[in-house]
């Protein structure tokens, strides 16, 4: 909420009749008329295949596991041995936006990847950010959906989050490239707000949000400028 069509992730491809290809929901203009179709087997399957390119540099071994239905936190994965790699292991299970993609499209049982060797497994994970009190970034969780960044630039004005290098070795990074309290980050929570994944969590109630039951609006305390939060409860 609040930041502009931004295009970049494609998984919003719609067909309009009268138009070339397959076209982005996001940034088409509404007109008089306008016939949309948005669940033909041609969108299906481009869909698809974008998620898939996502998922190629993310851990996929709930998000099209067939019997991720059947499991529990403590439960025995039946596939693999990688643990830190599950769902039911993450701090945003049932909270994640990829995860939801990944059920409205229909991701289960999809894995044209079956059998290759994923640099996502083999390679040693990008080291995490836990030194400061406020909010927890782990680089490995990124899908480079670049929301973090546009909501700290567009909505904060702040610029502390950035793009750094290119092409497969493109990462989020804060300032520089250093820690996060390095950075001129005034630690608002947008980023964490927009962040899809468990990228971007807030430290002091990173696994208590999966016991929210309500959201109140009410005034940040944190300084003197007073934005509007959504404050999580439980019980009243």
């Amino acid at each position: 909420e609040g930041l502009p069509p931004y295009g970049g992730c494609r998984m919003c491809l719609v067909e309009i009749e009268g138009a070339p290809g397959l076209q982005l929901a996001c940034t088409s203009r509404v007109s008089d008329g306008m016939i949309v179709r948005t669940g033909t087997p041609e969108v299906v399957a481009a869909r698809r295949a974008v998620l898939s390119l996502i998922l190629a540099n993310h851990s996929d071994r709930c998000l099209t596991c067939h019997r991720v239905v059947h499991c529990r936190p403590g439960d025995t994965c039946l596939r693999d041995n990688l643990v830190t790699h599950r769902c039911v292991t993450c701090s945003k299970d049932y909270r994640c936006d990829l995860q939801l993609a990944c059920y409205m499209v229909g991701m289960k049982g999809y894995e044209p990847w079956l059998d290759e060797l994923r640099t996502y497994y083999l390679t040693e994970p990008p080291p995490g950010d836990r030194a400061n009190p406020f909010l927890e970034f782990d680089p490995q969780m990124c899908i480079l959906c670049t929301r973090c960044v546009r909501a700290c630039d567009e909505i904060r004005h702040t610029g502390a989050i950035t793009l750094a290098d290119r092409g497969w070795e493109t990462h989020i990074a804060f300032g520089p490239g250093g820690a996060v309290h390095e950075s001129n980050c005034d630690f608002c929570g947008a980023c964490i707000n927009v962040c899809p994944t468990a990228t971007l969590m807030e430290k002091p109630n990173k696994w208590a949000a999966s016991q929210i039951e309500d959201w109140v609006p009410t005034a940040c305390a944190y300084c003197s400028v007073g934005c509007t939060i959504s404050l999580g409860v439980k019980k009243g």
